[in-house]
């Protein structure tokens, strides 16, 4: 009767043992927060070509005109054939609600045309000319990156640098040491919101008012625990 007995003792003593040794545990946690910035690869310019006219094919040949005319405009510039998209075309009746009446203005036929300029330097030409075709109007340009992953994990890397540093620092100032990391967590990141810029006609004869890019940031931050040298 003996024998069980300590087994059962011992079984008990152990987990208790490694709680108590798990609840001393010596570390220091810190958040950390970095950020990379980059130019911005790209400018997508979300434009649609639309025209109304009683007969849908008087409309659409509108809608063509306009449309010959701006991939004539994108030609002259150096934008490959794979960066413009000019893939749909819609057709719907338009009417317009008077008093409690409905009336029919005709048929709307709509292309989009969307292109991705490398050349960001040729924005402001580019839309120049893009404005002095009829019926056509830019709806928003956006910036964008060959590679956003690369720049979220410069974000990230920096970020965890950040979180090391600290610790570092407050366990030197403690007359401590590191002694490795226990876990990692990401807490988030703020990728670069794309920026919007509606296009506005300048007036006639007025030099065109240059777009000004600036850089874009992402951020990051990590919580990390590191084990501290019990030495």
């Amino acid at each position: 009767m003996i024998r069980p007995l300590l087994t059962s003792a011992l079984l008990i003593t152990l987990p208790l043992m490694a709680a108590k040794a798990a609840a001393y545990e010596e570390y220091i946690e810190v958040t950390g927060y970095g950020e990379a910035e980059a130019w911005p690869d790209y400018l997508q310019i979300n434009m649609l070509v639309s025209a109304i006219d009683e007969d849908a094919e008087t409309a659409k040949a509108m809608v063509d005109q306009s449309m010959n005319q701006a991939l004539a405009v994108a030609g002259g510039f150096d934008i490959a054939e794979e960066d413009i998209r000019a893939d749909r075309i819609t057709r719907q009746p338009r009417w317009e609600w008077q008093k409690d009446s409905r009336i029919y203005r005709g048929e709307q036929v709509s292309r989009n045309l969307i292109i991705t300029l490398r050349d960001t330097a040729d924005y402001t030409e580019l839309a120049q000319k893009l404005f002095a075709i009829k019926n056509l109007s830019i709806n928003n340009t956006s910036t964008g990156f060959d590679d956003p992953q690369k720049l979220q994990q410069q974000a990230t890397k920096a970020a965890l640098l950040n979180a090391r540093d600290k610790a570092t620092f407050m366990a030197e100032t403690l007359d401590n040491k590191l002694d490795g990391v226990m876990h990692i967590v990401e807490q988030g990141s703020i990728r670069p919101q794309l920026m919007r810029m509606n296009a506005v006609a300048e007036a006639k004869g007025s030099a065109p008012a240059p777009m000004l890019l600036q850089k874009e940031t992402v951020s990051a931050s990590v919580q990390v625990r590191f084990e501290l040298d019990e030495e």
